[in-house]
């Protein structure tokens, strides 16, 4: 993996910046934002309405864009739906079910707000939320008789350690088996087959593509017991002589209107970029990367002062004693220029679990170097002299 190659993609590094805020969101290669300029500046059209070149130009990319992100997750096209970032697709799939009384949906503790929320309002349709812990789960054989979703994170965006899912979607029954890959489908090799699960979310900001382009996927065989959630241009094939609608097939029930033609065509781009470098070289960095973070602040914590909250993973979140977390991410973005996150991450029932209000959280990604996990390192070694 050329390092510098990489980084040279990336104008803003030439700041001096250290960008430790991945988990938020990812920086954009120059790649990505010609191929965006390139449509907006040459073939800028809607697409599926018009018979002119543009148009097809337009519809041509758009349909290649949805080509890349399948096999990038080992799906079919058809089986891909643009949304505007995981959180939607989670809320479209929440509101997509049809709910009886007393369907259970399990979720866990360490959950991302968007992977609870829309199954919490569920309940007033009469299904039922448990939030189990993941050792619960995966010691269990199979859900209860009545579950109707399980909905887990593929990756916890606090604690950065991979879940093992794939025992789950083998086990998950009749139950339909949603995973939140927000946190996963960046850094790591995605196969939806073998994972065995009906959806699959996840987020372009996230992988080096633009803002508000969003993927989800739906098995095939599950895509027509879906009601689409919102309805206008695309969505149906016609109206019956009643004016209700008669849906279009597959995915384009789900994707009403005008879609974000340059998100996907700058996704799909984003993707390309990734697997040029390779998956599994990205992930092997990363992982050295983190690792390495976690070395340098076990040798400057003789004292305990630094506490965190995982042992592995490609995100270290953690808390300095007799300091708030805004204050350490303030500080090291003022004394040091390294970007962070602070607070409860959108994850209050993880928060609670581990007894704290909130956290500072560092999370590495392809081109970050050792040299500035070195210099975050020093900084917070700094920091914690102020507490």
């Amino acid at each position: 993996m050329d390092l510098k190659a990489i980084r040279s993609d990336f104008p803003l590094f030439k700041t001096g910046i250290i960008y430790l805020d991945n988990a938020a969101t990812s920086l954009t290669p120059v790649q990505v934002v010609e191929e965006l300029k390139d449509y907006y500046l040459n073939c800028r059209a809607n697409i599926h309405r018009g018979l002119h070149k543009l148009s097809a130009r337009a519809s041509e990319h758009y349909e290649q864009a949805k080509e890349t992100v399948a096999n990038y997750i080992n799906a079919k096209p058809e089986e891909i739906v643009f949304t505007k970032n995981a959180t939607e697709s989670i809320n479209l799939v929440a509101n997509s079910i049809r709910y009886r009384q007393g369907d259970t949906i399990i979720t866990s503790d360490i959950e991302h707000h968007s992977n609870f929320l829309p199954w919490k309002v569920q309940e007033r349709n009469g299904a039922k939320v448990v939030m189990k812990s993941f050792g619960e789960l995966e010691e269990s054989a199979a859900p209860a008789a009545d579950s109707k979703v399980i909905a887990l994170t593929h990756v916890s965006n606090v604690l950065g350690e991979p879940n093992d899912l794939e025992k789950i979607g083998k086990n998950n029954g009749d139950a339909l088996f949603l995973i939140d890959g927000a946190q996963s489908a960046p850094h790591m090799k995605i196969d939806v087959k073998k994972l065995n699960c009906d959806f699959f979310a996840f987020s372009g900001h996230k992988m080096l593509g633009p803002t508000g382009i969003g993927v989800l996927y739906i098995r095939e065989e599950v895509m027509e017991r879906l009601e689409p959630v919102y309805l206008g241009g695309g969505t149906i094939s016609g109206l019956d002589e009643r004016f209700n609608p008669i849906y279009s097939k597959g995915y384009k029930k789900f994707e009403a209107g005008t879609p974000n033609i340059a998100g996907a065509i700058g996704l799909a781009e984003a993707i390309r970029y990734l697997d040029k470098i390779g998956m599994e070289n990205i992930h092997r960095h990363e992982t050295g990367i983190a690792a390495y973070m976690r070395k340098l602040v076990d040798e400057i914590n003789g004292d305990g002062k630094i506490e965190y909250y995982s042992k592995s993973g490609l995100i270290f979140s953690f808390n300095v004693k007799g300091l708030e977390p805004h204050d350490v991410s303030a500080m090291l973005d003022a004394m040091g220029d390294i970007c962070t996150r602070s607070g409860h991450h959108c994850a209050i029932p993880l928060m609670r679990k581990l007894a704290i209000n909130g956290c500072v959280r560092a999370s590495p990604y392809l081109y970050n170097t050792k040299e500035e996990v070195g210099k975050f390192v020093e900084t917070l070694k700094e920091i914690c002299k102020l507490g």
